[in-house]
C-alpha cells in the first residue's frame, strides 16, 4: 500500500498578528493566522501543578497553625517543543512574525496519513532557536511553546 499523506495544512504553525500592551494581560487568540512554518516533529508535556488553598474554613492544629487544603483535580499547564522548518526568504516575512512571546496556532498531529491529532492549540513561544544550512532548503527551527487554555481533544 503506498503512502498518500493528506493534503492541505495539518502540520502548519501559524502566526497571529496581536500588538503587545501593558494595559492587557492576556493575549486575545483571534483573528487569522498566518501561516509561516511547517511542523516536522514535536513533544507534548502535560502536567498537573498542585493546586493548595487557604481559606477562611481551613482546618488548624491545636498550635494554629493552618493547612493547606487540595483544590480537586489541580491546575494543570501544557507546554509542546517543537521542530520544523520554515522560508526565511518567504513573503510572509517568518523571521519578523515568528519571534519570542508571538502568540501562535498550531496542529499536533500524530499521523499525516489520517490528519489525526491535536489541532488549532493555542500558545505562546517561551523559547525558539532558528537554524539554517548553505543548501537550498529551508531554514530550521527549534521552539519551546507555552500552551493556552486546555489542550484540544485529539481529532
Amino acid at each position: 500500500m503506498a503512502f498518500t499523506p493528506v493534503s492541505g495544512s495539518a502540520g502548519r504553525l501559524g502566526v497571529l498578528p496581536i500588538a503587545a500592551s501593558l494595559s492587557v494581560p492576556m493575549p486575545t487568540f483571534s483573528g487569522s493566522p498566518v501561516p509561516i512554518a511547517g511542523i516536522t516533529s514535536w513533544k507534548l508535556d502535560l502536567k498537573r501543578d498542585q493546586g493548595k488553598v487557604l481559606h477562611f474554613e481551613s482546618t488548624a492544629t491545636g498550635t494554629g497553625v493552618l493547612m493547606e487544603e487540595q483544590i480537586q483535580g489541580g491546575v494543570g499547564s501544557w507546554t509542546v517543543s517543537i521542530e520544523g522548518e520554515y522560508d526565511s526568504a518567504s513573503a510572509t516575512l517568518t523571521d519578523t512574525n515568528f519571534s519570542l512571546g508571538a502568540a501562535v496556532y498550531f496542529n499536533l498531529i500524530f499521523s499525516k496519513y489520517a490528519n489525526f491529532g491535536y489541532k488549532n492549540c493555542q500558545g505562546v513561544v517561551a523559547s525558539i532557536g532558528p537554524g539554517s544550512n548553505v543548501r537550498n532548503s529551508p531554514s530550521s527551527f527549534t521552539a519551546t511553546i507555552e500552551g493556552h487554555g486546555t489542550v484540544p481533544t485529539p481529532s
